[in-house]
């Protein structure tokens, strides 16, 4: 009666490998990524060390979910329209001069970087 509720090695396998379990673990190891080098810089500020960039949190993900589209669906179309949406997002912050060029660049690497890091290390495994 409860044994859907066991998780033998099969199960859990086809869990970690599931795209939707990896998107939304990814987009969580995008967003813990930038909180720490936003707080790092802020401890930084404090040091009076010097001033540096910081990434953007929303270019960060809008880039990792189009990575992880591409990466998960292999569609042309649709990472297409994925990018055309994370453009638009980071076009978005510069216009309201939220962020600068380096800020939303270094956000759009830290996204890329870490979805293909982590869609890597899962399909090698």
């Amino acid at each position: 009666m409860w044994n859907f509720l066991i998780l033998d090695s099969h199960r859990l396998e086809s869990l970690v490998k599931s795209p939707e379990h990896i998107a939304f673990t990814t987009i969580i190891f995008v967003l813990i990524a930038v909180v720490a080098l936003k707080a790092a810089n802020i401890i930084r500020k404090k040091k009076k060390i010097e001033e540096k960039f910081v990434p953007s949190g929303s270019s960060a993900i809008a880039f990792a979910c189009s990575t992880s589209i591409w990466l998960t669906t292999k569609n042309m179309v649709g990472f297409t329209l994925s990018l055309i949406l994370a453009l638009l997002v980071v076009l978005g912050r510069y216009d309201k001069n939220e962020r600068t060029i380096g800020e939303i660049i270094f956000g759009s690497i830290c996204g890329i970087v870490i979805t293909t890091l982590i869609y890597g290390l899962t399909f090698i495994y």
